[in-house]
């Protein structure tokens, strides 16, 4: 599952109209690791642009919090940004694990917090039943214990 570009429209978009995407299951963001980026952005700029979607009159991060958050804090007006169409939840979400397992994975506390929504879109998706998530560990082993959701390893590695 990849961001499709074929369609994405590049821009340069302000700052002030871009919103954290409340499905991003990344909370915590390492100050070393934000004051490096923030130092290459002051002295290059933005070398990849941010991904988003619009929602209204706004726009929504799918991918490149770090670097808007940054853009922030250096007082940049703009950033750019690849706009898309808006995915649909379970899209959303899966956009944002697999970005992120192609580059640094994630804590598992990160993963953790998230993935029952996951398996909640998914088990929809699939007309499943719902799942009863109980707790992270639990919802994690009846999603990759049970023999009926076997195929939703195949369809989140799509």
């Amino acid at each position: 599952m990849q961001i499709d570009a074929t369609n994405a429209d590049l821009r340069d978009i302000p700052i002030e109209r871009i919103d954290r995407n409340p499905e991003n299951p990344r909370i915590v963001f390492r100050p070393a690791e934000m004051e490096t980026l923030q130092e290459s952005i002051s002295q290059f700029g933005v070398q990849v642009p941010i991904s988003v979607f619009r929602k209204d009159k706004r726009f929504v991060i799918i991918d490149g919090e770090r670097r808007w958050r940054c853009c922030l804090k250096l007082n940049q007006k703009t950033i750019p940004a690849l706009v898309q169409e808006e995915p649909d939840p379970l899209r959303n979400l899966l956009l944002m694990f697999n970005i992120h397992a192609l580059r640094e994975q994630w804590d598992l506390m990160t993963i953790a917090v998230k993935l029952p929504r996951v398996i909640e879109l998914l088990a929809t998706r699939l007309r499943l039943r719902p799942l009863e998530l109980r707790s992270v560990s639990t919802a994690r082993e009846s999603a990759f214990g049970s023999r009926r959701l076997n195929s939703a390893r195949d369809f989140l590695r799509r």
